[in-house]
């Protein structure tokens, strides 16, 4: 079976990116930890300094509780376009979550970061049960089209 991955070039690289750093929002499937069996919801991100995927998350719900669980996690990431969605450029991030620390010298940037590219969040930002999450990148597929496939280089998306 031939190779299904195009070679990646730097417009590619710079087009995935921006899939990232434009997004609002994300599918983020985990692993539900009675289960074992995946669960999909959408979630809130961001990208921290040049690409690392950021989630702001509350411990009520149930992704929160799998990622602590199990991090391994995927986001998917891209905007529905008209006509067939198959054709849109997408992103999928498979992942390993990691909870940034109160005492994280990076979350008060983190946190700044956040709030300019959601500012509604100042509203439970500083809740008890709500913390970031980094989304560790372990591997990257970038789907620009049509029989358009690239596997990317995880450093792409590190802080």
């Amino acid at each position: 079976m031939p190779d299904l991955y195009q070679p990646v070039t730097d417009e590619v690289k710079l087009d995935a990116i921006t899939i990232l750093r434009q997004s609002d929002y994300g599918a983020l499937a985990t692993l539900d930890p009675k289960t074992g069996h995946p669960q999909c919801t959408r979630v809130v991100i961001g990208a921290f300094g040049s690409a690392q995927p950021v989630i702001l998350v509350s411990a009520l719900t149930a992704h929160t509780k799998a990622i602590i669980k199990d991090p391994r996690c995927s986001l998917l990431l891209g905007e529905v376009q008209k006509g067939d969605p198959l054709i849109n450029p997408r992103l999928t991030l498979n992942c390993s979550a990691a909870r940034v620390s109160p005492d994280d010298s990076e979350l008060p940037a983190i946190r700044e970061h956040w709030l300019v590219q959601h500012p509604k969040s100042k509203i439970y930002i500083d809740l008890p049960d709500f913390a970031f999450f980094r989304l560790n990148v372990i591997e990257a597929t970038y789907i620009a089209g049509f029989g358009q496939a690239f596997k990317l280089p995880t450093d792409l998306f590190s802080a």
